[in-house]
């Protein structure tokens, strides 16, 4: 009995011994690694050569070990994983199978060149790679799994081939924060998918699956569209506005997540859509409208989700849009306009500006609350119409931006810690704008104001307001044609009244009016507010502006016969001090 089983012992060992000896692990051919398949004489690459640099890397379709050719098949997982020498890859044909996070982290590499051999794409396999700016997926592959290029930062465009059939887009996307994507190509002949305008679809287009990140400016929504997918709009935030047409009525969790770029929605179903998370609009819902069906406006007040909207308003009340310019709020009092085509960013209005900041859900996220931070990398210069800095720390990385003041604040800005990290900082009247975006401006005097305001084809009248502190100076309205249709005015400004012009004067952009009766030396805000027929809104802007001051005794004048000189105010005599000389206003030398 025991000699049986000693047999027995003994030929079990003998077969694992042969099984195990098929395998030759972790062999080091050329600049890699390999686990050797003897039986089958295929290589899997296990590892890269440590502490070597390897810039060009060339996965080969071949080893020879100890005479014998062995052809690679596969790239075991994290092989290359933080390897921050890569630059470009090239895996040769006869390669089908690529690891689990094999190049997690290799974020120097900007290009891979992948076998048409391939048929299996790792979770995770160029996560990370930062620099990475397109990839095409053979024909062959299958499957696109969750993580795959996730934050590949500078990924433009990808090509999906038809043989893929599943790509990972819910919780953690294939897609996650590849922030540069413009396209998704999808082949035509693929059953399962198809693209348009570079926006993933199902084959139906009743689904949106994933929008890129990259993309700039407005987007409507296909006329086809059921369902918004699960983490189809996530981190979007360059997507300005957004029409949700009316077949529309199922938002997946996340869909809007940190779409920070929203100035408006526009959603057409008369029911609003079911939203499977309450919180997609968290950042953007109590800053900017939503135009819904008007008969439908107290249904989307009172659903879950939608009711986080503080500024729900009728379907006609939303602005034409050309899509060229966005903007909004940017704090209580603040405003900013972005032109996409001329990359010029203006602000105007007072008080604080929103800034950048943390999340406060414990979450530790990093984003900012400032509506323009999305478009940081669009706009190259800065327009500020505000005469006093706002508080902000929105510009805390404008070193390659050029900012453009009022005359007489340039100091003001350069003293300014959240102001002056700009490359430069220079008088508006320097700033080559012809395509900015043209905003209202107030030239003080020092008892009288110039007024300049945008004109609007959609603006029916333009309501003008004067403002010293808490107390209304004036309250102009001009028409369409800029006539003056109605008026009212406060002490001191009532006795100057009817001085005033009927009509505005028209410039090449607007309209432009005197206003006066004001105090020396005094802080105003002026208000412009267009609306159209209806009285809704077309833009809501405040300028502030300071009077001059009244001149003092001792002041510098120019004069066309004397060089700079001073002048005094001597027992009620006009004295003009030159050097060492005093002369009269008549030019007689006192001493």
């Amino acid at each position: 009995m025991k000699h049986k089983l000693f047999t027995l012992l003994l030929a079990l060992a003998v077969s694992v011994g042969t099984m195990f000896a098929e395998i030759i692990s972790a062999v080091h051919i050329g600049d890699l690694y390999y686990n050797l398949d003897t039986e089958a004489q295929t290589a899997e690459v296990c590892r890269g050569l440590v502490g070597e640099q390897i810039e060009n890397l060339v996965i080969h379709a071949t080893v020879d070990y100890n005479g014998v050719t062995f052809n690679v098949t596969s790239i075991g997982w994290s092989v290359f994983s933080d390897r921050t020498d890569l630059v470009s890859v090239e895996i040769e044909q006869g390669i089908t199978t690529i690891g689990q996070s094999a190049f997690y982290g290799c974020k120097n590499i900007t290009s891979i060149i992948l076998p048409s051999t391939l048929t299996s794409l790792g979770r995770g396999a160029f996560t990370k790679c930062e620099k990475l700016s397109s990839i095409s997926i053979p024909d062959g592959v299958t499957n696109i799994g969750g993580l795959t290029f996730t934050y590949c930062y500078s990924l433009k465009t990808i090509s999906i081939p038809a043989s893929v059939t599943d790509i990972y887009t819910a919780n953690v996307s294939a897609f996650y924060r590849c922030d540069s994507l413009l396209a998704i190509d999808v082949a035509a002949e693929n059953p399962n998918y198809t693209s348009v305008d570079g926006v993933l679809f199902n084959k139906e287009k009743t689904t949106l699956i994933h929008y890129p990140a990259g993309k700039l400016g407005a987007y409507r929504i296909p006329e086809s569209v059921t369902e918004i997918a699960s983490r189809a709009f996530d981190r979007c935030m360059k997507l300005s506005e957004l029409e949700i047409p009316q077949n529309v009525s199922l938002v997946g969790e996340g869909a809007f997540r940190m779409c920070l770029g929203l100035t408006s929605i526009v959603c057409e179903n008369p029911t609003p859509p079911t939203l499977q998370s309450i919180y997609d609009f968290y950042e953007t819902a109590d800053s900017i409208p939503l135009y819904v069906p008007s008969q439908s406006i107290e249904t989307y007040q009172t659903t879950n989700g939608w009711s986080r909207f503080s500024r729900i308003q009728p379907l006609e009340n939303c602005p034409q849009s050309t899509h060229d310019t966005i903007g909004g709020q940017c704090g209580a009092t603040m405003f900013w306009a972005l032109n996409l085509i001329s990359g010029v960013l203006e602000i105007r209005g007072t008080g604080e500006m929103q800034s950048y900041g943390w999340r406060n859900d414990g979450s530790d996220v990093y984003y900012s609350t400032c509506p323009f931070y999305p478009y940081r990398d669009i706009f190259t210069s800065v327009i500020s119409y505000v005469m006093v800095p706002p508080a902000t720390n929105a510009f805390y990385d404008a070193s390659d931006k050029t900012l453009y003041v009022p005359m007489g604040c340039i100091t003001a800005y350069q003293n300014s810690t959240d102001w002056n990290k700009f490359k430069e900082i220079l008088p508006i009247q320097t700033a080559e704008s012809e395509d900015a975006v043209v905003a209202p401006t107030a030239e003080p005097t020092t008892n009288s104001v110039i007024i300049e305001w945008p004109k609007d084809e959609n603006a029916e009248t333009y309501t003008i307001a004067i403002q010293k502190g808490d107390e209304t100076i004036y309250t102009l309205e001009f028409d369409a044609s800029g006539q003056l249709i109605n008026s009212a005015y406060a002490a001191p400004a009532c006795k100057s009244h009817e001085r005033q012009a009927l009509a505005a004067t028209q410039t090449s952009t607007g309209w432009q009016y005197t206003i006066g009766g004001l105090e020396a030396n005094t802080d105003y805000i002026y208000t412009v507010v267009a609306r159209r027929n209806d009285t809704s809104e077309v833009y809501n802007t405040t300028v502030p502006f300071h009077t001059q001051a009244t001149p003092t005794d001792i002041d510098q004048i120019i004069n066309d016969q004397l060089p700079i000189t001073n002048k005094v105010l001597h027992n009620g005599q006009i004295l003009i001090l030159r050097g060492e000389k005093v002369y009269t206003v008549t030019g007689q030398e006192v001493r």
